[in-house]
């Protein structure tokens, strides 16, 4: 996706469910959320000290950033998860 900024490096399957779960968006708002959400993940992987963001900062930060409001969001990223082969909680 062009114009999205990352900071960090990402795992690639972390970084590719996440383009799955948020391509269904509208254009129009889709590269903003994008850079919403990997702001947040790549802040919260830094919080923990990591290098790089992997899975587990991607679902813990989702879960805290989109909580009920963007439910269908955080159920979109955690099928997108899936798909890529990751264990995710029901």
């Amino acid at each position: 996706m062009t114009g999205v900024k990352k900071s960090m490096e990402w795992d690639h399957r972390v970084y590719k469910a996440l383009l799955r779960a948020l391509a269904p968006m509208p254009p129009h708002v889709k590269s903003k959320v994008v850079q919403r959400v990997i702001s947040y993940v790549e802040d919260y992987a830094k919080r923990l000290g990591a290098g790089k963001v992997e899975f587990e900062h991607l679902y813990n930060a989702s879960k805290e950033l989109l909580r009920d409001k963007d439910r269908y969001m955080l159920d979109a990223l955690l099928e997108a998860l899936r798909a890529e082969g990751f264990s995710v909680p029901e």
